[in-house]
Order: structure tokens, then C-alpha cells, then sequence
């Protein structure tokens, strides 16, 4: 064999392994290329190749350039910066409900997470996620939507800072990037502003957190009350363990029982039990001055493990005689099981609830379960995965605005039934993700243009407070959406505000003035200056106006009057 053939062999060795075609390839077909006398030496250098330590660091280069190659394509899509048991969930459910599959960075090579990923067909990205260059990597100025998941809240608000600066203020698309903050009182500082990020940058930026997102879900879930609920005394709430998601969970539910009790002044009982509870107590009567009109604030300082929360003596209170609710928020999994087993065992005759708050699977569970189908001696105690519960990437890519909109909507609907409207006379009043199904063609309405405008409304409720001189901020005064008033003049500055917006939109989309209203056409007799409105008319604007305090208290957010030197 002369020295051109060797040469032959290893040019065609090396182009069909570099192409990541080889392995289609049959012996018959390399001959054809080679020539039958060359194919023993082809099948050496295979072997030889196959052999040694190089076909590990030139395979990861293959896929390293595919995987660059793949992310030229990608348009529209998510990133998740950092993989933990709280991200994964939600990647879980994004490669369930979104076709174009999201992009991952993660900064452990060793992170576990990363090869059942690569399996599942997406790309991971190893490296820092806050790293400019990474982030173009990925894609982040074709991207749709960025989230940041990282266990350290700095690190995820550095995520925020460089997507900003990264991507171009006159991008097309929009960008949203949302990230984790875990700290409760961090949490609540950064949402003060959230639409300032907007002013400054393309990026529209979103603030989570999944122990609030888990709370909500929680008492939707297992209210301690309901709306209707007139049993006096009523029933106690237990918070065993009032770390992160305790202390949410004692807020919501303080807040709620305010807000449907705030006239009779009925006091509903919670008692926390931790061995901080004294010090978790005086920290929320400060932060929140009306918890202490609307609970009966106890606290039990003790160790779960200790003997003395085995006696349960917290128990021989006559509040708990007729029963209670119970949320064990522990950090460890099998130590909230057992604490849930305790109160069990001590409640006895009583009808008692235990809600166990986990954060990973358990075997306890199972066990738990097999036992409530079975002998029934502990029904009343219901393990649930936080989670999981706040698992859903539609509420995460939501976002606040999207809440709002939503009760907007249902603002909407409550008012249309009090004036005697029904869905049958009108198709708009059903449910928020009932509108997003009705279409021209199965109902004659546009569902998803009145969500949008929803939308594009929740969105200028900023700028209307901004107008005027107010800020806004995480609600402390559960007063606010009741006792918060804008001015007369106020009000008529943001209802021609609010009716110059709506004429933006109607306009956009092709309406026209005319005398008679023709939906079929696009004619509306409102497309006025503000000032030639019949009063009726002016009269929904200024209403629009007036609701504003009430439906930011729903995404716990309240109106300030700004300060002045």
C-alpha cells in the first residue's frame, strides 16, 4: 500500500466521523469509496481510533458544534438558567405544552440533571448563565422568554442585568425575563417598581417566587375558610414551621379573613408552631399592622423532635376541641411527615385536617396513601409537593400583568351579572381561559383580541398611577383597596387617559367613527375626544379608573402617594 492510499483512507475516515454520518454507512459502501484492498486498513484505524482516549474529546466536540448548529434555528424560545429540584419540574412541563423545546444553561458540569435533558433531545448549555457570552450562545436575542432559577437570588438578578444590556433596546420581538427571588423580604422590595426595568431597556422584567406562587395554589387548594364561611369561633389554623413559606401562608390567609371580616371584626385564631415563633410573631405584627385585627395571633416556641411538642399540650386549648387545619412547612421532608403523624395521633375525635408541605418525593407518602385506602385511621392527612403544585410554566410565563388582565376580566363579568347580563346574552362573560378559546368561527367573538386588550389595559395601569404622581408598592395596609381614593380632578385626568388608549387600540385595528355602532364594520360612535363623550360613557372610564386600587390588591400590590421634600 503506497502512501496516497493510507492518505485516501484516513481523508475519508476522518470527513464521515466529522459529518456524524459514519455510522449510517455500510462496509459495501466505504469499499466503493476506498477500494476493496483498503478495507482492512480502514477497519484499523477504526479500531485503533475507537481505542484510544481522543474519540471522547472529538465525539464531545461533534456534539458541542451540533448542538451550536441546532441553536441557529432557534427563534421564539424559552431559556432556563440553572437546573434544581424547582426548575426541572417546570422544564418538565414546558417540553409538555410548548412544540419549540427550551434551551438550558447550567453552571455544574455535574449537575445530574443535564444528561436526562440531553436525552430528552434539548440543548444544555454548560456554563455561568450570567455570562454575556453564554447567554448570546443560547440565543438570548432571538429568545422569547428567559428564566433564571438559580438557588441564590443575586446571581438571577445578575441574569436580568445582562439580558439587559445584551439585547437591543429596538428588538422587535418582545423579551421577557423573568427570575427567581427566593428571600420574602427581598422579594418585596424588588417588586416595588417592577415597570422601571421596562423604562430602561426592551427587556420587560418579571419577579417570582415560587414560595408565594406555592401558597396561593396551596389555600386555593386547602382553604382554611370559605368565602362563605360564618362559623363563629372559627375554626384554628396551625403553621408548623414558619420559615419561607409559612410566613407567606400566615400572611394570605391573615389578609383574606380581613377582607371578609373587616366589617364584624371577627378574629380568627393561627398559632405558630417553631422554635422561632416569638421572634416570627413581633417580625409580621410589624410588617403587617392589621394582622393583629384580623388574627389571633399565638405562638408555641418549640423543637418538633422534642418531647414537648409530643405531649401536644398547645392542643388543650378549647379553641381546638371542635377541630383544626393544620400546614407543617418543614424543610425536611420526613420530619414534616412525622410532625403531620404527631398531630394525628393527638387530635384523636377531633376533625382535623394536616396539609404536609414537601419538596421531594417520599416513600412515606406512598406509605401514607395505601393507608387511607385501606384501615382509613389517617384520612385527615394530605401530603402535597410544593413544587409541583407551583409547577405550572404558564403562570410563571404569565406573569403579573396576566393576572391582573385576568381580573380585569373578571371584574368585567361580576358587573355585567349584577346588571342582569347572562352568557346567552352575552358571549364575553365566561371564564378568563374560556374567552382565549372563543374564535370567529365556533362563536363569532375574537377571544384572544379581548384578552390582548386586557392585556394592553393591565399594562397602562402603571403608567396611569405614574401620571399622577403615585407609586406602587407590596401591600401593607390591608386598608388600601377600600380606603384609597384619587382625587375628582384625578379621576377625570385618567379617564380621558384611559379613553385616548382605547382609542389607540379600536383605531389600530381599523374602526372608524360613525353615529350607529356596526361590529361587522368597525364603526363605533365612541372613537370622541374624551370631552365630547356622553356622560354614560365618561361614566365607565372614571369607573375603570376607580376599580385600579382593588385590582392591584389581588396581585398584593397597593397605591402610595408619592412623597414630597
Amino acid at each position: 500500500m503506497n502512501p496516497l492510499d493510507i492518505s485516501n483512507v484516513l481523508q475519508v475516515f476522518i470527513s464521515l466521523f466529522g459529518s456524524g454520518l459514519a455510522i449510517f454507512f455500510t462496509l459495501p459502501a466505504i469499499k466503493n469509496v476506498i477500494g476493496a484492498a483498503n478495507t482492512d486498513l480502514f477497519r484499523t484505524f477504526v479500531g485503533a481510533f475507537f481505542g484510544s482516549g481522543a474519540v471522547g474529546i472529538i465525539i464531545f466536540y461533534v456534539k458541542e458544534k451540533s448542538n451550536t448548529f441546532r441553536l441557529l434555528f432557534k427563534y421564539d424560545h424559552v431559556i432556563v438558567c440553572g437546573l434544581n429540584g424547582r426548575s426541572v419540574l417546570i422544564i418538565n412541563d414546558l417540553i409538555k405544552r410548548c412544540k419549540n423545546k427550551p434551551v438550558i444553561i447550567e453552571s455544574d458540569v455535574r449537575n445530574p440533571h443535564i444528561e436526562s435533558f440531553k436525552e430528552k433531545g434539548l440543548i444544555v448549555l454548560v456554563g455561568n448563565p450570567s455570562d454575556p457570552n453564554m447567554l448570546n450562545r443560547a440565543g438570548v436575542k432571538k429568545a422569547k422568554h428567559i428564566l433564571s432559577f438559580d438557588d441564590k437570588d443575586a446571581h438571577n438578578a445578575e441574569v436580568a442585568l445582562n439580558v439587559m444590556h445584551i439585547v437591543p433596546d429596538k428588538k422587535k420581538q418582545n423579551l421577557t425575563c423573568t427570575i427567581q427571588i427566593l428571600n420574602p423580604q427581598l422579594y418585596g422590595i424588588i417588586r416595588k417598581n417592577p415597570f422601571m426595568a421596562r423604562k430602561r431597556s426592551s427587556v420587560k422584567v418579571e419577579f417570582f417566587n415560587q414560595y408565594a406562587l406555592s401558597a396561593r395554589t396551596i389555600l386555593d387548594k386547602f382553604p382554611p375558610f370559605t368565602d362563605q364561611d360564618i362559623i363563629n369561633p372559627p375554626i384554628p389554623v396551625v403553621i408548623i414551621g414558619a420559615g419561607r413559606l409559612g410566613e407567606i401562608l400566615i400572611t394570605c390567609i391573615a389578609r383574606t379573613w380581613y377582607t371578609q371580616h373587616r366589617a364584624d371584626g371577627t378574629r380568627l385564631p393561627v398559632i405558630i408552631v417553631d422554635t422561632n415563633a416569638l421572634r416570627i410573631k413581633d417580625g409580621l405584627l410589624v410588617q403587617y399592622p392589621k394582622i393583629s385585627k384580623s388574627c389571633e395571633l399565638l405562638e408555641q416556641s418549640v423543637d418538633i423532635q422534642s418531647a414537648e411538642f409530643k405531649k401536644g399540650e398547645f392542643l388543650n386549648n378549647p379553641r381546638f376541641h371542635r377541630g383544626f387545619i393544620a400546614y407543617i412547612c418543614l424543610d425536611d421532608d420526613s420530619l414534616g411527615l412525622y410532625a403531620a403523624l404527631t398531630l394525628d395521633h393527638l387530635s384523636a375525635g377531633m376533625d382535623t385536617k394536616c396539609i404536609v408541605l414537601r419538596t421531594e418525593h417520599n416513600s412515606v407518602e406512598t406509605l401514607i396513601a395505601e393507608e387511607q385506602a385501606g384501615i382509613g385511621d389517617i384520612q385527615g392527612i394530605y401530603p402535597v409537593n410544593m413544587f409541583e403544585l407551583a409547577s405550572d410554566s404558564r403562570l410563571i410565563l404569565a406573569g403579573e400583568e396576566e393576572i391582573l388582565a385576568r381580573a380585569i376580566h373578571e371584574h368585567y363579568c361580576k358587573n355585567e351579572r349584577i346588571k342582569g347580563q347572562t352568557e346567552a346574552k352575552n358571549s364575553l362573560i365566561v371564564s378568563w381561559d374560556r374567552l382565549g378559546t372563543l374564535t370567529k368561527k365556533n362563536s363569532d367573538i375574537d377571544g384572544e383580541k379581548y384578552r390582548e386588550s386586557n392585556r394592553k389595559q393591565a399594562n397602562f395601569i402603571w403608567t396611569k398611577i405614574s401620571e399622577v404622581g403615585c407609586e406602587i408598592g407590596p401591600i401593607t395596609d390591608w386598608d388600601a383597596p377600600f380606603t384609597f381614593r384619587f382625587s375628582s380632578d384625578e379621576i377625570e385626568q385618567l379617564a380621558s387617559l384611559e379613553h385616548e388608549r382605547w382609542m389607540n387600540v379600536k383605531q389600530n385595528d381599523g374602526w372608524v367613527y360613525g353615529t350607529e355602532r356596526n361590529d361587522a364594520k368597525k364603526i363605533h360612535p365612541s372613537l370622541v375626544e374624551y370631552e365630547q363623550l356622553p356622560e354614560t360613557e365618561k361614566e365607565k372610564d372614571r369607573d375603570t379608573i376607580r376599580q385600579i386600587p382593588e385590582l392591584l390588591s389581588l396581585i398584593d400590590f397597593q397605591i402610595y402617594r408619592a412623597r414630597t421634600s
